[in-house]
């Protein structure tokens, strides 16, 4: 009489869910999916900006105060205000050529991590093996042009600010003893321009600065780390 075997009875017992669960691919964690959409978010808009920006500065210093000077101001009360207002035009492109050059290696720059951060973000979504150290270092860059942008735009309105304040104050001084608003108010309108554009340019430099360091730091975590490193991830790679 033929006994069946025990351990080959045994043998074969939960070892198909064992081989199941080493194969089955892992579940993208919610942070990381948000981590990722923000990720290509800002990179779609990065892009965009970056274009928009290069077409205003070549048209601004190509044409810009030449088309300044040949159309006369159809709200010009007279021939000292269209003059005055040609001067600072005149003063406000000579700062702007004096920066040509940080802003032209900053558009290029920007334009070109921005196309990486949204490669790196849909790999990570992906989930590929490499993706996560990819995206990692895209936001340390990021995080360092973001300081050097903004000390470059600070430096340039920190130069524009006091020809603003000058001609404004000239532009709203009454003529020929008529009334209207004092000259200060120039002054005061061009200072809270100034101020204001400032506010906004550190307000969402720092909000993208905090971003990539709290985005950094998600993904070295240790949980999501093992999930690039794990035989589903590699496979992808």
């Amino acid at each position: 009489m033929n006994e069946a075997d025990p351990f080959e009875a045994t043998s074969d017992v939960g070892t198909e869910p064992i081989a199941a669960a080493r194969v089955a691919p892992r579940r993208r964690p919610t942070g990381l999916t948000v981590i990722c959409v923000l990720a290509l978010v800002l990179g779609c808009m990065g892009l965009l900006a970056t274009l928009v920006a290069g077409a205003q500065l070549g048209v601004q210093l190509a044409i810009g105060a030449q088309f300044q000077q040949s159309l006369p101001s159809p709200e010009a009360p007279n021939a000292d205000f269209e003059q005055i207002q040609r001067e600072m035009q005149t003063k406000i492109q000579a700062v702007t050529r004096r920066f040509i050059a940080p802003q032209v290696v900053l558009l290029v720059a920007k334009f070109a991590l921005c196309a990486v951060l949204i490669y790196a973000a849909v790999r990570t979504l992906n989930l590929r093996a490499s993706a996560r150290r990819q995206l990692a270092w895209i936001f340390a860059f990021l995080i360092a042009f973001e300081i050097i942008q903004l000390s470059v735009f600070v430096a340039m309105q920190l130069q524009i600010q006091p020809i603003m304040t000058e001609y404004l104050s000239k532009m709203m001084r009454p003529a020929d003893g008529g009334t209207g608003p004092p000259a200060e108010a120039g002054q005061l309108f061009a200072s809270v321009a100034i101020i204001a554009g400032l506010v906004f340019a550190a307000v969402w430099a720092f909000a993208k600065i905090i971003f990539c360091v709290m985005a950094r730091r998600y993904l070295g975590k240790p949980e999501i780390r093992s999930l690039f490193e794990s035989p589903a991830g590699s496979a992808a790679a």
